[in-house]
């Protein structure tokens, strides 16, 4: 097929990425004999992204040349990676992520802003901007509307969605934290699940004081919290509700009477109370016990993606994410990374006691 063919297939297809720039230009086939005008949406290095009379097309670069105010500097094209999502791993994991990938690249990393998390991805040498980055910490619902209006790249989040490609791209453990001066010593699962439903209210019951149970939670729309209620397979009790995991740990290491369920990477500055089985054996949520599914509460972080052709700098950010420079990154962060990891057979006491 010419370049003419193809230039004349791009306009059956329906797909977006890149940065809304909505200025004119005109894409003129090398050939000769079409044109094709509209607003420019985007370019990612191989294809133009444009609004056109005939609906959001994507056209191959190589076929056209671009006529315009709007045209891209085809020597640097500017990528826009922007992610949304459930603000605790995003806060978290994207920030070291991206400078690991720059690294990785050698190309520099620019942080802009934390809250809400802004950064950019330099040239070495000319310091032109390769990339924009960006997270957005937005409820299941509205992430997911975002990644289907074509305003969002990738969501971020602990659970799946049937018309979105996934990857696990970490996992966290579920955990059960308490004040530092809470004096219990440690809690079982099964007691755990009865104060979680409310049917034990009182600290003396599980081993504590003789104080009532002040149980935490996230707000239901949050998607830990989703994920967590959906692991519990039943409603929890009424509880003191906060929007994220950061002022959900706060809130609890103010309270000596208080607990919570939360993420191994989001306990400080309450602390972790050991849960053990119902044998009495210790379930301690280390880095190896959550990979080999020994413990029982592991949680993966998945990375959605939508069915249409991303710019050319995220594809090769989800490939970086398999390298072994991503897996440290996120084993640095408190998450458990998705990296094989070894274990001498005379550490494996613990594992043959809970087998």
């Amino acid at each position: 097929m010419g370049v003419t063919g193809r230039f004349a297939a791009a306009f059956a297809v329906i797909i977006g990425c890149g940065p809304a720039l909505a200025q004119d230009v005109a894409l003129i086939a090398r050939e000769g004999g079409i044109v094709l005008s509209g607003k420019l949406q985007g370019y990612d290095g191989e294809y133009y992204r444009i609004e056109t009379a005939y609906g959001m097309l994507t056209v191959d670069g190589q076929g056209v040349i671009c006529d315009g105010p709007a045209c891209p500097d085809l020597s640097a094209p500017r990528a826009v990676i922007r992610l949304v999502g459930e603000g605790g791993p995003g806060l978290t994991l994207l920030p070291p992520l991206f400078q690991a990938f720059a690294d990785h690249r050698g190309l520099i990393y620019q942080p802009i802003s934390r809250t809400p998390y802004r950064a950019t991805i330099l040239d070495p040498e000319t310091r032109k901007p390769l990339a924009e980055i960006s997270f957005d910490s937005l409820p299941p619902e509205a992430a997911a509307s975002a990644l289907a209006e074509e305003t969002a790249d990738l969501k971020l989040g602990f659970l799946t969605d049937a018309d979105f490609a996934s990857q696990a791209l970490a996992t966290d453990a579920l955990v059960a934290i308490v004040a530092p001066d809470n004096p219990t010593p440690e809690n079982s699962t099964t007691d755990m699940a009865q104060v979680l439903s409310g049917a034990v209210q009182y600290w003396a019951e599980i081993g504590g004081p003789d104080m009532p149970i002040v149980l935490h939670a996230l707000q239901p729309e949050v998607e830990m919290q989703m994920a967590i209620a959906s692991r519990l397979g039943a409603p929890m009790a009424t509880a003191t509700l906060h929007p994220d995991q950061t002022a959900l740990a706060e809130a609890v290491a103010r309270d000596p009477f208080a607990i919570a369920i939360t993420g191994r990477a989001s306990i400080l500055p309450a602390r972790r109370i050991p849960l053990t089985d119902s044998c009495g054996f210790p379930l301690l949520p280390s880095t190896l016990a959550v990979k080999a599914e020994d413990y029982p509460l592991s949680l993966p972080v998945y990375l959605l993606s939508p069915q249409r052709r991303l710019p050319l700098m995220t594809r090769e950010f989800l490939e970086f994410l398999r390298t072994p420079a991503a897996q440290s990154a996120i084993a640095a962060t408190g998450y458990v990374d998705r990296s094989a990891t070894r274990q001498p057979m005379t550490a494996d006491g613990l594992r043959l006691i809970n087998a």
